[in-house]
């Protein structure tokens, strides 16, 4: 019987023959240098330095429309070539009263990958579908009015859009949480704050309105007006909503304010403080600090929550 031997040959490497791609530490898409202060190309190489966010503005079709599921198929206008004034003025009023308002490393957290900002947006597949100011797909947020219609946009038209891009970001960390902050939600009033407001309930201190006095009484930040045409009646806000009506109280209020709050309202201070574990351990939210980052001359002491 013949054995036959076999021969393993290893090839070996060595270290002068190992190259690095030089290109594996770099972003994926070219992120522009910096460019005068308050320009478009400043303002996307602030938001990749300061939250890795990769904000585009002239990008082909199959880029926003690329995603795993194919489930974002809305309508949507491109930005044109010449609109970089109004996606800088957009990406500044952002900054300044949103994101801003936030820890940069708590934005870079949870503000997704990519930013598309085109000119129009809307709900559905259909031009005719209504036209909305933000959308969210995998991984990306779309922001709209990128044009010339900004120079008829009030006050109040600015404040909608930082609305909803507000509570778009909030929903993206309250979903992307590990756990539900049940403690608080069981906290809420079993009396739901009520239909109709009880006669008299008006402020003796005169502070609130009634709607509102109504609604820190029974331990919730604000109430909501289901048909702000009818008599004011009230309703209690979601789970989600009552959530980020706390954070904002709590970290856009002035110390001033919260301590008011929570001196006048036993509920709602009871509340607070139920939540703020989670915040600070789940959430990652350093309340003190984005408070004070908020307010430096009116900030909540470092123990501040410990002295309730």
């Amino acid at each position: 019987m013949w054995v036959v031997p076999i021969v393993f040959l290893w090839t070996a490497c060595s270290e002068e023959r190992l190259e690095v791609d030089p290109n594996l530490n770099r972003p994926f898409y070219e992120i522009p240098e910096g460019g005068p202060s308050g320009s478009l190309a400043a303002l996307m190489r602030e938001f990749y330095d300061r939250y890795t966010t990769v904000v585009r503005f002239d990008f082909p079709e199959r880029e926003i429309r690329s995603t795993w599921t194919g489930q974002w198929r809305s309508w949507y206008s491109p930005a044109q070539i010449g609109s970089e004034p109004y996606a800088a003025a957009l990406l500044t009023f952002l900054l300044e009263n949103l994101y801003g308002r936030f820890e940069d490393e708590f934005v870079r957290r949870n503000l997704p990958y990519k930013i598309f900002l085109v000119d129009s947006l809307r709900s559905g597949v259909l031009e005719t579908s209504a036209l909305i100011n933000v959308a969210s797909r995998q991984n990306a947020i779309i922001f709209s009015n990128v044009g010339p219609q900004q120079t008829e946009f009030t006050d109040s038209i600015w404040e909608q859009i930082r609305v909803e891009v507000q509570e778009m970001f909030i929903r993206g960390f309250y979903d992307a949480a590990p756990s539900r902050p049940t403690a608080f939600i069981l906290s809420r009033s079993r009396t739901e704050f009520g239909v109709f407001p009880d006669i008299g309930l008006e402020d003796p201190l005169g502070e609130y309105t009634t709607l509102r006095y109504r609604a820190l009484r029974d331990g919730f930040v604000r109430g909501w007006l289901p048909n702000p045409a009818a008599p004011p009646t009230g309703i209690a806000p979601g789970n989600l909503q009552d959530f980020a009506d706390f954070i904002l109280m709590l970290m856009q209020e002035p110390a001033t304010e919260i301590t008011n709050l929570f001196t006048r309202f036993p509920l709602v201070r009871q509340r607070a403080l139920i939540l703020l574990p989670f915040l600070q351990n789940v959430i990652g939210l350093d309340v003190v600090a984005t408070q004070n980052n908020n307010h430096p001359n009116d900030p909540i002491s470092p123990d501040f929550f410990q002295q309730w």
